[in-house]
């Protein structure tokens, strides 16, 4: 099943490209066997490189507490309150 996926693809995909003098961009899309489309995006810019499709995983939303602590830690930062000074006083 594998080599039958991977020449599949292989033969059926499309692609296209772009590019500036600060960027490039490219996408290759390809349908699964099951139907399912697959479309990827591919970007180098001035934010780095990066991949975007609906079909990548992404993170869980932080919980309650975690936003919390973070924002605590961010209102201690703009203080100018180091933790440990935050912490023990000092």
């Amino acid at each position: 099943m594998r080599a039958c996926v991977l020449f599949y693809l292989l033969t059926s995909n499309k692609s296209s490209s772009s590019s500036s003098s600060s960027s490039s961009s490219s996408s290759r899309s390809f349908t699964f066997p099951d139907g399912t489309p697959a479309v990827f995006s591919f970007v180098a810019d001035e934010n780095g490189y990066r991949v975007e499709s609906d079909l990548l995983p992404t993170p869980h939303p932080l919980p309650a507490h975690a936003l919390a602590q973070i924002e605590f830690a961010r209102q201690q930062k703009a203080q100018g309150q180091s933790q440990s000074e935050a912490r023990y006083g000092r």
